[in-house]
Order: C-alpha cells, then structure tokens, then sequence
C-alpha cells in the first residue's frame, strides 16, 4: 500500500469518527438539555395525566398531553406553551391536548368546530359565545370560551367528562378608510 493510500484512508475514518462524534453529542445534547427537562416540567404541571414528547422529522416536536379537569384551559396551554418555548427555541413545536369526552361532549365538538371556523373567518366571537351557549345549553353540557391573538379555546363538561378544544386563528386587522394595514 502507498504512503497515500494510507492517508486517504486515514482521513475518510477520521472524517467519519469526527461525523459520529459529533451526531452522537447533538443527539445527547437533545435528550438531556431540551427533551427530558421540558417533559419533567410539564409532568410536575399538577392536572398533567400524561405528557409525550415524540420527536418528527426535521427537528419538529409533537408534545401530547393528558389533562385532568382543569378550570380554565387557555391558561394551561399557555403555561405548557411557555415551558415549550424555553426549550424548543425554534417554535418548531405542536402541542396536543387530550381529554375526556363522552358521546354529548363528541356531538358538541362537531357542532363547535364549523361554528369555531365560521367565527374566526368573520370575526365573531360574540356570536360564537352565543351559538356554542346555546347549543350547550340544548345539549345539557356547560361550556366555556376564550379567545387571545393566536388560538380559540372552548372546554365542555358534562359529569366527569369534559372536552378541551383549541384552534389556531388569525385576528383580521383592520384599518379607518383610507389608511393601509400592515
């Protein structure tokens, strides 16, 4: 074998035991710097049942949670979704709640989403305070609805059983006549 060769050869293992090195701590780093504190927080939330952290393709993260019966679900979510944020600094994240419905609380969330995506396209939350009263009240249910920049929460309750929904929305800006929006 040539003097060469041998250094060739010698540079692609290097190459290569440098490359594994470096995935291997990246993937370390992951585990214990990002994903177990964020699921050791979220588990020591006191309502948390259950949380999941699944890794997907391309650093994206799906966080699945269980939740007891909490009083206000916007304020949870929020609470998770901080926690997220400081570990997954990329945003680069979803988180699923999972809750406790019956077939009412099935028939109500059929109902809540068209009526949910027919007030975010207006606007109209009023009007979907009204509607989702209404339809709870009919359903014997009691419901609930929050609403910031970002998501619509309803929760539902009937017995034991309740329903968390939360969807995204897209507050439509709108200016005085004549003037541009951003």
């Amino acid at each position: 074998m040539k003097n060469g060769e041998f250094r060739i050869k010698v540079a692609i293992i290097a190459t290569l035991i440098a490359f594994v090195g470096l995935f291997g701590t990246y993937k370390l780093y992951t585990i214990y710097n990002i994903e177990k504190p964020l699921l050791s927080s979220i588990q020591a939330i006191p309502e948390v049942e259950q949380a999941l952290l699944i890794k997907k393709t391309q650093g994206q993260y799906e966080i699945n949670i269980k939740l007891a019966q909490v009083a206000n679900i916007q304020a949870k979510y929020e609470e998770i979704d901080k926690m997220a944020q400081k570990k997954i600094r990329t945003g680069n994240y979803e988180i699923k709640i999972d809750d406790n419905r019956n077939a009412s609380l099935s028939q109500f969330y059929d109902y809540a989403q068209l009526a949910v995506l027919q007030a975010s396209a207006d606007n109209q939350f009023l009007w979907l305070n009204q509607t989702l009263q209404q339809k709870a009240k009919n359903s014997g249910v009691s419901c609930s609805l929050r609403v910031d920049e970002e998501r619509i929460y309803i929760q539902a309750r009937d017995g034991k059983s309740y329903l968390y929904i939360i969807m995204p929305h897209h507050v439509i800006k709108t200016a005085p006549e004549g003037e541009k929006v951003s």
